[in-house]
């Protein structure tokens, strides 16, 4: 593995973007059988077999159970980056009456602060004001 001072701030940044990636999976498939989300990241990683050692990246789970039927189940994970120069990004998986749908947000430029949580805006899931959605 590379030491972070050995890689560029852009294979920084897609490492994070394929974390998010996983762990979105891994949420949509551990709601599919639990019928909850992982409520801690380490739980997450445990259902997927997954773990992360990110030296760039710091990341946070934040789970909302839907306490009504006007309300949405969701899980977000932001990815904060520990040193300049780096993009930070929010991810979102989020239950919907056609199911549970993922998104990941990235800021437009570097920036210590993740982006606020992706929004569901007619049915469908947008990322919020001020950051764009990682293709």
């Amino acid at each position: 593995m590379l030491q972070p001072r050995d890689q560029t701030a852009e294979s920084k940044q897609n490492e994070a973007e394929k974390y998010l990636k996983a762990m979105n999976q891994a949420q949509e498939e551990f709601f599919r059988k639990n019928k909850r989300f992982a409520n801690s990241l380490e739980e997450l990683e445990r259902s997927a077999n997954l773990i992360a050692q990110s030296y760039s990246y710091a990341y946070r789970l934040r789970v909302t159970e839907a306490e009504k039927a006007t309300e949405t189940s969701r899980s977000i994970i932001t990815a904060s980056p520990r040193e300049a120069g780096l993009k930070s990004y929010v991810s979102g998986v989020f239950v919907l009456p056609s199911g549970a749908t993922s998104i990941i947000c990235e800021t437009p430029k570097p920036s210590m602060e993740a982006p606020s949580a992706p929004q569901v805006i007619k049915k469908k899931l947008a990322c919020a004001p001020r950051s764009t959605k990682v293709q």
